[in-house]
Parts: C-alpha cells; sequence; structure tokens
C-alpha cells in the first residue's frame, strides 16, 4: 500500500478535469471569503537531490511500501509508443528495466512490497496493463478491455500486493461511460467489474484508494447523467471494494445540478484509512468540497472545506495517510486581485477539518500557478508541489514546500523547470519523497527528499 493513499496516475487530476468542464465560474458575491492564515516560511526547508533520467516525457513516478522507486519514460519510435522504466531501492543509481513497448499515454504505475511493477494504460479503444516481476525478467501484458473507452486507467496496490485497475468504457451502441475494474493477485488478472451503475457517464478514470486489508474505495465525477455539458455542477460518486473483490453499489455524494453560467469544478482524490473510513475531496466554481464516511456507517457527511469569495478555484490535490490524517490544497484564482493562491485544508488523525491557510500567492495571470499535488506520511509530515510561473526568467519551476504534522508549511524550494502543463509525478515510501517530471528541454528530471 503506498501510505499516501494516492492515485498513481500523474494525468489524473481536478486540474485536468477543471480544463474539461470549464470555461468561466458561478461566483456567490454574497459569501465572504474565509479567514486565511499567513504561516509560510516558518518551518525549515526540505533538501532536495535529484539528476536527469533521459529524453522524452514522464509516464509515471511511484514508490512501493518498502521503497522501490519507479519513474517511466515515454517517447515514440518509428510509430510506435513506448515507456522505459527506471527502477532503484534506496538512494543508489536508476537502473533501465526492460523497455515496455506499445504501452501509451496516459499510463498509470503501482509498485508493491516486494518490487514487482505493474503498468496500466488505455488507448481509446483498449485498456491494458503489464507486469514486471521482481529482480527483472519479461513484462507480461495483458488487455483487460478492448472496447471502446476513455484513454487512460488508473491504477493501485493494497496492502497484500493486490492491483486494481480502473477505466471507463462506453458500450457499443450506449452514450454511457461505465466505470469497470479488474485487480490482479497471485491467480493472475480477476474478469472485469462493473462498477458504476447504468445511465451514468463518468468522465475519466476514477481515483483510487485501498489500504493493508485489502479494502478498496473509488471516487470519479460526471457534470451530469446524460453526459459532459457546460453549466452543470459536477456530480461526485463513490463506490466501495470488499477485499474478497466484491463491489457494493455505488453512491453519489453530491449530484449535479444546471446553473446560469459555466464554471470549474474536478475531483481531487480519494482515500481509505486503515480503519475503513473513506474521504473524498473534490471542488466546484469557489468552494472546496469533502465527503466522508466512517468505516461502520452507511452515511457520507458532506461539508464545505472553504468558500473564496470572488474567485475560482481551478485545481486541487489531496493526500491522506492510514491514520486518517488528511490535506487538502486548492489552487485558487481571485478575480479582485487577479492572483493565484493556494490554499490548504488540513485534518489531523481522528479530528476534523481546520480553516485553511496559505501555501503559496503570487501575483500573476491565471496561469502563474499549476497542477498541485500532494503527499501525506505516515506520521504526518505533509509535502506540496505545484508548477509556479517564474516573474524573473519566465516559464514555470517545480517548487514543493513541506509541513510537519504539528508545524507550519516551510519556505517553497525551486527545484527546476519544468515544461508548460505538463504533470508532476510524486510518490512515497519509507520515509522518502519522489518527484519527477518533463523539464523544458522534454527530459525527464527527478528528485528525492526526506518525509518523516
Amino acid at each position: 500500500m503506498r501510505p499516501s493513499l494516492v492515485h498513481s496516475s500523474l494525468w489524473f487530476g481536478a486540474s485536468v478535469l477543471g480544463a474539461l468542464f470549464a470555461a468561466g465560474c458561478v461566483l456567490d458575491a454574497t459569501e465572504a471569503p474565509v479567514p486565511v492564515d499567513e504561516d509560510v516560511g516558518v518551518a525549515e526547508q526540505a533538501v532536495w537531490a535529484g539528476g536527469t533520467l533521459g529524453a522524452g516525457t514522464l509516464a509515471f513516478a511511484t514508490v512501493g511500501a518498502s521503497g522501490t522507486q519507479a519513474v517511466g519514460v515515454q517517447s515514440t519510435v518509428g510509430g510506435v509508443s513506448q515507456i522505459q522504466p527506471y527502477l532503484r531501492s534506496g538512494a543508489g543509481a536508476f537502473v533501465a528495466a526492460p523497455l515496455l513497448v506499445g504501452a501509451t499515454l496516459p499510463a498509470s504505475a503501482a509498485v508493491d512490497a516486494a518490487g514487482n511493477l505493474v503498468v496500466a494504460w488505455g488507448t481509446g479503444s483498449l485498456v491494458a496493463a503489464a507486469h514486471l516481476p521482481v529482480g527483472g525478467g519479461a513484462w507480461t501484458t495483458t488487455t483487460l478491455a478492448a472496447t471502446p473507452s476513455k484513454a487512460g486507467a488508473s491504477l493501485d496496490v493494497d496492502g497484500r500486493g493486490y492491483f486494481t485497475a480502473a477505466w471507463v468504457e462506453t458500450p457499443v451502441g450506449t452514450t454511457d461511460c461505465i466505470v469497470h475494474s479488474a485487480y490482479l493477485d497471485p491467480a493472475g488478472w480477476s474478469a472485469p467489474a462493473t462498477v458504476s451503475a447504468a445511465g451514468q457517464c463518468a468522465a475519466q478514470w476514477p481515483a483510487l484508494g485501498s489500504n493493508a486489508t485489502g479494502s478498496l474505495v473509488a471516487a470519479w465525477v460526471s457534470p451530469s447523467a446524460a453526459g459532459i455539458y457546460t453549466s452543470t455542477l459536477p456530480q461526485i460518486t463513490v463506490a466501495t471494494r470488499t477485499p474478497a473483490g466484491v463491489w457494493a453499489a455505488p453512491t453519489i455524494v453530491e449530484a449535479s445540478s444546471k446553473v446560469s453560467n459555466t464554471y470549474y469544478g474536478g475531483l481531487a482524490g480519494a482515500g481509505l484509512s486503515a480503519a475503513g473510513d473513506v474521504t473524498v475531496v473534490w471542488f466546484n466554481t469557489n468552494r472546496g468540497r469533502a465527503a466522508y464516511k466512517a468505516a461502520a456507517s452507511s452515511t457520507y457527511v458532506t461539508q464545505n472545506l472553504g468558500s473564496y469569495g470572488f474567485g475560482r478555484i481551478e485545481a486541487a490535490a489531496f493526500a491522506m495517510n492510514p491514520a486518517g490524517a488528511a490535506v487538502a490544497a486548492f489552487k485558487l484564482y481571485s478575480f479582485n486581485q487577479a492572483t493565484d493562491s493556494l490554499r490548504t485544508v488540513s485534518r489531523p488523525a481522528g479530528g476534523v477539518w481546520g480553516s485553511p491557510s496559505q501555501a503559496g500567492k503570487i501575483i500573476s495571470g491565471a496561469a502563474g500557478i499549476l497542477l498541485p499535488k500532494a503527499l501525506m506520511s505516515p506520521t504526518g509530515t505533509a509535502l506540496l508541489t505545484w508548477a509556479q510561473w517564474n516573474n524573473g526568467t519566465g516559464g514555470y519551476n517545480v517548487r514543493a514546500t513541506t509541513r510537519p504534522a504539528a508545524g507550519v508549511w516551510s519556505n517553497a524550494d525551486a527545484l527546476g523547470k519544468i515544461l508548460l502543463w505538463a504533470p508532476i509525478g510524486v510518490g512515497q515510501g519509507t520515509g522518502t519523497a519522489l518527484l519527477a517530471w518533463t523539464d523544458d528541454l522534454t527530459q525527464v528530471d527527478f528528485t528525492t527528499s526526506a518525509l518523516p
């Protein structure tokens, strides 16, 4: 199980969904903004060390529970897409693993505690997953679905070492976008299971989160029951699965609704604690939102995680650890100040969500801060990373800030240049955080730091 319970796909994220669903926003000018604590810059900065893996585009970055790090670099040779994985344990050098020919972007990856690597991807006409056993050897590729589907797939590995893939299919002759899932155990891949209900239309593959026992949660967003429309607030749906692979009926935790203007909205992520408690975080217009269900309950309780007045949330990130401590980050654009900022909201294990604090602020246009991602260690140390416009030299830099469980956010470190709109890959395990991205020279860079 990845301790942060963060989905493994680079390409899944609220920033993508925000761009998909958005052309403007709905404003609640009558609601005052939540007070913000200006608490950045007090703590010590992290110490980062990294390098460059090679030319290409980042496909994935992930860390297994035992500390095995995996970074994938995608390229196209002779018209065929391929992913070159690099693996390492501890602080040693990354070593090139066997090439995965035919794998495409977007892709997801996960590593189990033993060091087995699984990569999943979808082309729009099929969904596939490939398994590379620990110690090398050859890839074993399995076609999970051979029907029209949305590109991409999400992937998770639980504490037992079972991998779960989830994707979205559109059955021939329908307009539905049905969520399907399969899992890989020692006996091989299971038959695909239908997760969502007929008539729903998932906009993208779901966010996944698991715990040590093998229980799993999936959450997905769809603007309406009939398809994707502008001026429709997103519908958020959640389903849970037992360790035996049995899915419960999905629950709509926030229904879609038509509004008078266009908007931004999307899903930040989902997590499942060791006790089986479910947390889902999303956003619409100028509000952060969350749903929580205790393991012994069948009811989801929803709440606001801040309402930001005359502005709009354009992207979000979420991470949760096995104890249930969580952090959410919302990228906010203020119309009054023409300012981008990242507002974070945290929840201690067994506690409640606090008030928003500010993790980064610059004076710029709407594209000043992009693509936030978050991590949370088992002890509650949080990490937030994003791409930020460099007012001095131009271009975008990867930035990161950390916060101890009982502390405040550090000064943000500038970690290197990143290609515009390129996602940042994140992973963490055994007290180490891994970040990777495609730089401005179209090479894949990586860096690591302690995340106690």
